[in-house]
């Protein structure tokens, strides 16, 4: 709530003063800020989630570095940590040109992009939203201590085993899911005056990806 991002807005105000959140692709070509904390702080465990992530690192070379780059951004639960911000709060600095958007369902809204250089995948947005996600891994050291812990973990039903309550779970699409869609409609409606173009343009037919089942991929628990 108010009080978690006010704390984050605070932990951003120290003695060096308000320093933007930094992110970059593995290579480091493309690097971006965030000016602000995040409104909203998740773990989803959504197939859409990690089958995005390995879909990019499938384009890797070797099977260790494909294993290695998905287990830093799917964790062993199968969730996937995800700081939202609003549009208007987030820069590409370098390397907008390297960016490639592609979806995981026909026609969906939902377009997520990654780095051509060395295949990161880093963040994801939906075309008419004033907000846009970035994965949390890509943030530096420092700003993923500014980010704080996500305050939910969600879409359960899709976790590849029991998750922690560490954060709290929000299961399903049940009272806890609904309100926290509803606090997010209510935000991106107080936000209205600040929607802006994406600060990563949207391709005009991103590509439809298919799913991507290597063995390195970890795979729900039956």
């Amino acid at each position: 709530g108010y009080s978690r991002r006010l704390h984050r807005f605070l932990a951003m105000s120290d003695k060096e003063g308000l320093l933007p959140l930094r992110f970059a692709c593995r290579c480091g070509k493309v690097e971006g800020t965030a000016s602000n904390a995040p409104f909203q702080f998740l773990i989803c465990n959504c197939d859409d989630c990690r089958d995005s992530i390995a879909h990019v690192c499938s384009k890797l070379d070797g099977k260790e570095d494909r294993s290695g780059t998905y287990s830093k951004y799917v964790d062993e639960y199968g969730g996937v940590a995800t700081p939202t911000f609003w549009k208007s709060e987030v820069q590409i600095k370098q390397g907008l040109e390297l960016l490639e958007g592609y979806i995981m369902v026909k026609n969906s809204e939902l377009v997520r992009f990654f780095a051509k250089c060395c295949n990161t995948p880093i963040c994801f947005s939906h075309r008419q939203a004033p907000s846009i996600a970035v994965l949390a891994a890509n943030f530096d050291a420092k700003s993923r201590q500014r980010l704080g812990k996500p305050s939910k973990r969600i879409m359960t039903k899709h976790a590849l085993k029991e998750p922690p309550s560490d954060p709290p779970v929000i299961a399903g699409f049940g009272l806890g899911f609904i309100c926290l869609l509803l606090k997010f409609i209510c935000c991106c409606c107080c936000y209205a005056s600040e929607r802006k173009a994406n600060p990563v343009p949207y391709p005009d037919t991103p590509v439809l990806v298919t799913r991507v089942w290597e063995i390195w991929v970890s795979k729900k628990q039956d």
